[in-house]
């Protein structure tokens, strides 16, 4: 009886199913962004493309507006300027898009890491036999038996720390010159909503330190939106892709 009297009501009121269709749709779209990039990551997508309070509206339209502006990251689009129909159809393309090419970055990424150990063993059977070549008569004198034995140690050690990483400051009493900046940068990262921040100044000034101390002390509030566990990620902008 109930299903009739639905069926009944969505016959006489087909504007209405629609609705429920697309916010249905939104919902979808806003759990896949949720499994792309976190939630803590599309709260600060939204922040970024000031989208917070549209996505959190219970308005259908506010919500696809959120999207939008998510998607397109462009915090500028002030309305819908299409059917909402259209503009969900047009999403959700974009979506597919995005989880696509996740998908692709992630099977670049074991591919390259594939490729590096498969290099790291053909450099050290390289070695073995060129040591075994060095030998006059048989390879199984005690010399060509010590250096691969060094050879096997060497397998099983794993990379040292970089000297950049051992000498770097690791509290802020190590930090000459640089309290206020690092106290400012602190105070704007210990925020619900942590903004983009630009450091300049000349080379080793200390301006990665910084940045780096400043991540580390904001990881241990209570407060902070960073998990304990957030990578410091140094990147070369010259290079930079994706």
């Amino acid at each position: 009886m109930k299903q009739f009297l639905g069926k009944e009501r969505e016959r006489k009121n087909p504007e209405g199913k629609q609705r429920r269709d697309l916010y249905l749709r939104v919902k979808c779209l806003y759990q896949k962004l949720d499994n792309i990039y976190g939630t803590k990551g599309l709260v600060l997508r939204a922040s970024k493309f000031d989208a917070i309070d549209l996505m959190s509206s219970e308005k259908l339209e506010n919500k696809v507006l959120a999207l939008q502006k998510i998607l397109q990251e462009d915090p500028t689009i002030n309305g819908l300027k299409e059917d909402i129909a259209a503009v969900v159809d047009s999403l959700e393309e974009m979506v597919v898009d995005t989880c696509s090419q996740k998908v692709i970055e992630e099977e670049l990424q074991k591919r390259v890491q594939k490729r590096m150990e498969e290099k790291y063993e053909d450099y050290l059977r390289d070695i073995k036999l060129q040591i075994i070549k060095e030998q006059n008569s048989s390879p199984e004198n005690a010399q060509t038996l010590k250096k691969l034995g060094q050879l096997e140690k060497m397998e099983r050690v794993g990379l040292n720390r970089p000297a950049l990483e051992v000498l770097r400051p690791l509290t802020l009493d190590e930090v000459v010159g640089q309290n206020r900046a690092i106290k400012s940068l602190i105070a704007n990262l210990n925020t619900p909503y942590p903004q983009h921040i630009l450091l300049y100044g000349p080379p080793g000034v200390g301006k990665t330190t910084c940045a780096r101390l400043a991540l580390e002390i904001a990881k241990k509030r209570e407060e902070s939106i960073f998990s304990p566990d957030a990578p410091f990620i140094e990147v070369d902008g010259t290079t930079l892709r994706w």
